[in-house]
């Protein structure tokens, strides 16, 4: 695992961003940069895990490396538990990109967001 490690931890998940967005830096054209290692997690149940999205223009451009990441649809994160989604940029065009990154958990029946923005310029 290479990269960096960025914590997400929040102590509730209604509507909760992360105060930093998340750089990948500069990567070649048709390659893949190093993962960037986000840890979820935070106090209390945080309920279980659906599916991480990415949003806007550039979402393709991110990707979920299933190597090391254990927030997975269905996880249920136990009191104070916390999981690892690794994100990877693979660039197909030069300039600027970003997406939103949205984690959605389910708790007593409603759906909440913690949300980070990354991004990265192809080369």
């Amino acid at each position: 695992m290479t990269g960096t490690v960025v914590d997400l931890f929040e102590s509730e998940l209604d509507g909760a961003t992360a105060d930093d967005p998340q750089s990948f830096g500069t990567v070649p054209v048709g390659t893949t940069g190093s993962d960037v290692q986000l840890t979820y997690g935070g106090s209390g149940t945080l309920g279980t895990i659906d599916q991480t999205i990415f949003t806007g223009t550039d979402g393709s451009e991110f990707s979920i490396d299933p190597v090391g990441t254990t927030c997975t649809t269905g996880l249920v994160l136990p009191d104070d538990g916390i999981c690892v989604v690794n994100v990877r940029f693979s660039p197909s065009a030069a300039g600027y990109q970003q997406t939103e990154m949205a984690i959605p958990a389910q708790q007593f029946g409603t759906t909440f967001y913690t949300t980070l923005l990354l991004y990265g310029t192809g080369q």
